[in-house]
């Protein structure tokens, strides 16, 4: 099998404020060629980055259910090296169960190339606009070959 992939799911995320990162969770899912897996750096734990460290198109998608504190408009922000890069949102209720996916596809380019430098690329998925009380996470990153 010639894909890179991983998989971290939280089945448990407690309270969140605005403008915190999201922990991922643990390790689902995780393999790559010949069983080696230096593409993606991070613990098995609730971390909440992650880190790609291959060149290479990445296809990200990031699944947030959660339950909402108060009424108003829900994102999750995608963030590149600390840069926001991509944002979603849902009008939210108090206390209503939402379900919000993001995808989207980012390039890691070579290190020694003329490109814009983003090698490793830091992953992480902010949580922006409405406090949430619990919910439950599953980010995969997935390369293209």
């Amino acid at each position: 099998m010639n894909t890179k992939l991983i998989q971290m799911t939280n089945t448990n995320i407690g309270a969140i404020a605005v403008d915190s990162f999201l922990p991922f969770g643990t390790i689902t899912r995780r393999f790559g060629v010949g069983g080696n897996y230096p593409t993606y750096i991070t613990t098995n734990s609730n971390v909440d980055t992650i880190t790609i460290n291959d060149e290479g198109y990445y296809d990200i998608t990031y699944n947030l259910s959660f339950v909402a504190t108060g009424a108003g408009i829900a994102t999750i922000s995608l963030y590149t090296n600390g840069v926001e890069t991509y944002t979603v949102s849902e009008t939210v209720a108090a206390g209503s169960t939402y379900n919000v996916t993001l995808p989207y596809t980012v390039r890691v380019y070579a290190k020694n190339c003329n490109a814009p430098t983003n090698n490793p690329m830091n992953v992480q998925i902010q949580l922006g606009g409405v406090a949430i009380t619990s919910g439950t996470s599953n980010i995969q990153i997935e390369k293209r070959v």
